[in-house]
């Protein structure tokens, strides 16, 4: 018998959501970089005749490379004017608009309550009304406050309406090398400013609106986790993995997970909601035929929805639950399952209704390691097959591990500065952990009508959450150096990404274009990385980094490094600026202070009294309370420049910038104008 030809379909044909989902996502992208209706329309139209003359030569149809140009350029609009729709400063009553030089006050209604137990918290609050001593201006947005414990929390909850100073300041970078744009996370989820508290707080009125039901049964899941896990870390691990909040996570903690490779264990996910259903259908065991299947699932839909709004609809977690109703819909209608189209089709509703999570990590995370997964888990399970039980499991956790990082790796590697070497081991660890937190917290909170049954589970939840945090620690000490230190640029991810595509197309369909491609992408990146290494051994550089608390100076040498101060402030930032320029041995510490780069003598000044003999220098790093005043510096030191670090409270150091300025001594403020960084040229 003949057989029929074979048909090959292009990838958007198979999965037609992606052709929606791509003109979508450039529509969102150039809003949020482009913004001008004028650019809008050269970047459309240069865009849609391209994709019109595309599909003509795929098409050989007028008509259909027509339909193919509408369609790209209604899509491209619709991504477009959903970003316009969601920018707050569209909005004419946006606070924004009217704030003035002078500050007077703000109404604020805190949109969470604080936590008693933090010393420092920001709390998003919307900006309701402006007042000055001449009017009140009712206005419409959302703000950050930074509050400190020290000034007063007062008892205000959410909800209530506040009465504070206008100390509103724009969001901004600390200008560190190698860091994460935050001001611009803050800006895409519509908050511009951060308000700072620095007296006490006026509850201006109570909010008369009742805990709904979410703020209730959260209340209840909290209070019961603090009481029955009272550990410090498995207390705030468990929140994590089982709810959702990482704000009690320690630094350390944060950088084991991520070092070793299992961070995604911390936001909720499929790992979460799939475990969750397993419960459901374990309840309703009685359902055993496969005609009435779907009653689980039909079950499953709003007690996961429950759960999703209830740890605050996170980008990860929505995307889970909106793929489970998906694959509720094909069980119901006993359609045939499509993985990929409906990623697609769940990332495209997503963003229609959140166009800045496009941005969000979370969400940039949970789709590329799913779509990672979908794409390649199936080539690698089945290069290895044993009938061992224990074994397969293992495997089938470590094969998942591998193929979502196919993809993801990039991504880890252009955000944190690092790859996991050993996160195939962690992984099977971080699985089972999330397991056994999943299934022994919800046993805590079911039983918690029977204490000693809770507070047995309980301890064996802490017992277990230590004993793996420990092994997690031990395996982190595994971790390559020089792997934590990888700051590639987004040109860099891009080539990498083709060789990626390209190497793994050969390996499935052997194709040798494929191949050609893969070499060629190599071999790019490796002249990129050989001309960074050529460049990074010669440098020379002085660093003071804008780190929260004290100063951090760093002296580049090479690839390696030695610190220079003794305030030393976030280590995290000092390692990410270090190894931003490819250096990440620590050099042997020495006592020298004077360095000479670029043609100028820099004195980092360590002391609180002045040397006997004048010592002219070009740039001086305040590095010490300085008992001294701006007209001794001038005389001994003649600095063209004063470096100030975070050394000093706000009152001091405005005292010191207003008699550096009266001097005519240029003045560089870390907590104003980002790190201070001079190089060799």
């Amino acid at each position: 018998m003949s057989q029929y030809p074979k048909t090959n379909f292009f990838f958007w044909e198979v999965h037609p959501f992606f052709r929606l989902l791509l003109p979508l996502v450039l529509g969102i992208i150039a809003y949020f970089t482009v913004g001008s209706a004028i650019y809008l329309t050269l970047f459309s139209g240069i865009g849609g005749i391209a994709g019109y003359f595309y599909f003509l030569y795929h098409t050989k149809s007028w008509y259909n490379g027509t339909q193919a140009y509408y369609a790209l350029i209604s899509l491209f609009a619709v991504g477009y004017f959903v970003a316009y729709g969601y920018d707050a400063r569209t909005n004419p009553r946006w606070y924004g608009h009217y704030l003035k030089p002078y500050k007077g006050y703000c109404l604020v209604v805190p949109q969470q309550s604080p936590q008693r137990d933090k010393e420092h918290q920001s709390i998003p609050v919307e900006v309701i009304a402006l007042l000055d001593s001449h009017s009140v201006t009712a206005t419409q947005g959302t703000a950050i406050m930074a509050i400190d414990t020290g000034y007063a929390l007062a008892n205000f909850q959410k909800h209530d309406t506040l009465l504070c100073p206008n100390n509103m300041v724009a969001m901004a970078d600390n200008g560190n090398p190698g860091e994460v744009s935050y001001a611009q996370i803050y800006q895409r989820n519509n908050w511009y400013h951060r308000l700072y508290i620095h007296s006490p707080i006026t509850i201006w009125g109570h909010s008369t609106v009742p805990p709904s039901f979410i703020d209730l049964s959260r209340r209840y899941l909290w209070s019961t986790i603090d009481k029955y896990v009272p550990a410090t870390q498995a207390n705030s691990l468990i929140k994590a993995m089982l709810l959702g909040d990482v704000s009690g996570l320690d630094k350390d903690l944060r950088s084991t997970f991520t070092h070793t490779g299992i961070a995604h264990i911390l936001a909720l996910s499929g790992g979460n909601i799939s475990l969750l259903f397993i419960g459901i259908a374990y309840i309703m065991l009685w359902i055993k035929h496969k005609k009435w299947e779907w009653i689980k699932y039909l079950v499953a839909v709003p007690v996961v929805w429950f759960y999703i709004v209830l740890t605050g609809t996170s980008p990860s977690a929505t995307r889970a639950a909106a793929m489970f109703s998906l694959i509720t819909v094909a069980v119901l209608f006993n359609k045939r399952l499509a993985p990929l189209n409906q990623l697609f089709a769940v990332a495209f509703i997503m963003l229609c209704f959140q166009p800045n999570w496009l941005f969000s990590i979370g969400f940039q995370f949970s789709f590329t390691a799913v779509l990672s997964l979908f794409l390649f888990y199936e080539h690698i399970y089945h290069r290895i097959s044993t009938k061992n039980v224990v074994l397969s499991k293992v495997w089938q956790i470590m094969a998942a591990s591998l193929a979502s990082n196919v993809l993801l790796a990039p991504l880890i590697i252009y955000y944190f500065h690092t790859f996991p070497a050993i996160f195939l081991v962690a992984n099977v660890v971080g699985i089972i952990l999330l397991e056994v937190v999943m299934l022994l917290g919800v046993g805590v909170m079911v039983l918690a009508s029977l204490p000693a049954v809770a507070g047995f589970l309980g301890w064996l939840l802490q017992q277990i959450v230590f004993f793996a945090i420990t092994w997690l620690h031990a395996l982190e000490g595994y971790q390559i150096a020089a792997w934590n230190a990888l700051n590639w640029s987004p040109a860099f991810i891009v080539v990498l990404y083709i060789a990626i595509a390209a190497g793994a197309y050969y390996l499935i369909h052997g194709i040798r274009p494929a191949f050609l491609a893969t070499f060629m992408a190599i071999n790019v990146l490796v002249l990129v990385c050989f001309i960074e290494k050529a460049s990074n051994v010669t440098q020379r550089r002085l660093i003071v980094y804008n780190t929260p608390i004290g100063n951090s100076i760093a002296y580049i040498n090479g690839d390696s490094y030695a610190l220079k101060s003794g305030y030393q402030g976030d280590s995290a930032i000092i390692a990410t600026g270090n190894g931003h320029y490819g250096c990440y041995k620590p050099a042997k510490d020495s006592l020298e202070h004077i360095y000479c780069i670029a043609g100028q003598r820099i004195l980092i000044y360590n002391y609180t009294e002045l040397p006997l003999k004048p010592f002219p220098t070009d740039v001086l790093v305040l590095n010490n309370h300085c008992q001294l005043n701006v007209h001794q510096i001038k005389q001994i030191f003649s600095p063209q420049m004063v470096v100030m670090g975070n050394l000093f409270d706000p009152h001091q150091r405005q005292k010191w910038k207003d008699s550096i300025v009266q001097y005519g001594i240029a003045l560089h403020d870390v907590t104003i104008s980002g790190a201070y960084n001079i190089k060799e040229q």
